[in-house]
């Protein structure tokens, strides 16, 4: 179960990077930063954060990643991700006030 998980993570990370590759430099930054901060600087992009249970998980993502790619084909989506909760630094008890923050100072 652990190793589908890492492998379902790796997977949809590669996918992400190979996304923003593709679609150039008028939508993803160069680097790839991981700091959402660059997304909220710009303000004609919208940034939604949400929390997802770690038991959801595979409900949210879907049989082979099928939820996952329906939603990138979604006009106007740059880009998923998916963030562990070891990859973020909590501040508070709140997720999804988290939910975009890494654990990088």
């Amino acid at each position: 179960m652990l190793r589908q998980k890492w492998a379902l993570t790796r997977s949809l990370r590669q996918t992400i990077r190979n996304l923003e590759v593709n679609r150039g430099p008028d939508v993803s930054r160069p680097g790839g930063s991981k700091n959402c901060s660059d997304w909220n600087s710009d303000p004609s992009l919208f940034v939604e954060k949400f929390f997802v249970p770690q038991h959801l998980m595979g409900l949210a993502i879907g049989a082979r990643g099928v939820n996952i790619r329906a939603a990138r084909e979604i006009p106007d989506v740059i880009r998923i991700e998916s963030w562990e909760p070891s990859e973020y630094n909590a501040r508070n008890n709140d997720p999804v006030d988290n939910s975009g923050d890494y654990g990088e100072a």
